[in-house]
């Protein structure tokens, strides 16, 4: 979820996030689907293990946030599935057309592709996204509402099988601010920025410098939001357990 002046802190549960104008709320709900990396004893995320890991694959002094979000089946990293090559993957899109499309004419279909456009670009982020033939065929739905709450501006859902690959993903995004507005250029792009990154399966950031804070203000990725991302399409399953 994205909260921006005018947005509020994600909650994560079933799999629900987003940018608060000022947050965002993401929340995975394990699905039946099974993988090949599927374990029958998930145990508790070993948070020590994931800084360890960030330091062996990032490099000495990499700073990240990379944090669980509980699920039906314990702890998981949502994220999409790319390649075991590194090969991208292709998630398919849907765009609902808004009931009041005169006041959704500000920016916000240009600010979704400029997010997909820079979350995209960080080359471990094996990711591509394509406009869907239907609604019927989409992976994610972008969807807009006249507003979600007196605080927030965007909410992202997905769905994920037991170890956080996510089948299916929602963004919702509020038409007009906190103060009663229509959202304007500048703030769509915060705002899509703030969501797409959820959209990609990252959490909410403890640092006011990071685009993926709760109530963020930045208008672009900080250098430790891409190093998050990295770690998040650079870790396989198995290494977000205890191997007790």
């Amino acid at each position: 979820m994205t909260r921006l002046p005018g947005m509020r802190p994600h909650l994560p549960s079933a799999a629900v996030l987003g940018l608060v104008i000022a947050a965002g709320l993401a929340q995975p709900t394990g699905t039946t689907a099974q993988t090949s990396f599927d374990r029958p004893d998930p145990t508790a995320f070993d948070a020590q293990r994931m800084g360890e890991l960030a330091q062996s694959i990032l490099g000495p002094g990499t700073n990240t946030y990379l944090a669980p979000a509980e699920s039906p089946s314990g702890s998981v990293l949502p994220r999409w599935r790319t390649g075991a090559d590194g090969s991208p993957r292709t998630v398919t899109v849907h765009f609902e057309v808004p009931a009041d499309p005169v006041r959704h004419g500000t920016g916000y279909r240009w600010a979704i592709n400029q997010a997909i456009s820079l979350w995209t670009a960080i080359p471990e982020v094996a990711l591509r996204f394509r406009e869907a033939a239907g609604p019927e065929t989409a992976q994610v739905t972008f969807k807009w509402v006249p507003q979600l709450s007196a605080q927030h501006s965007g909410l992202t859902e997905w769905v994920t099988d037991t170890n956080g690959w996510i089948a299916k993903a929602t963004v919702t995004l509020a038409l007009l601010g906190t103060n009663g507005r229509p959202v304007d250029r500048d703030l769509a792009r915060r705002v899509a920025l703030h969501e797409v990154g959820h959209l990609i399966g990252l959490p909410h950031s403890d640092d006011e410098g990071d685009m993926m804070y709760p109530t963020s203000e930045q208008i672009r990725i900080s250098t430790r939001d891409r190093d998050t991302a990295r770690l998040l399409y650079a870790v396989e399953p198995w290494t977000l357990l205890d191997d007790q």
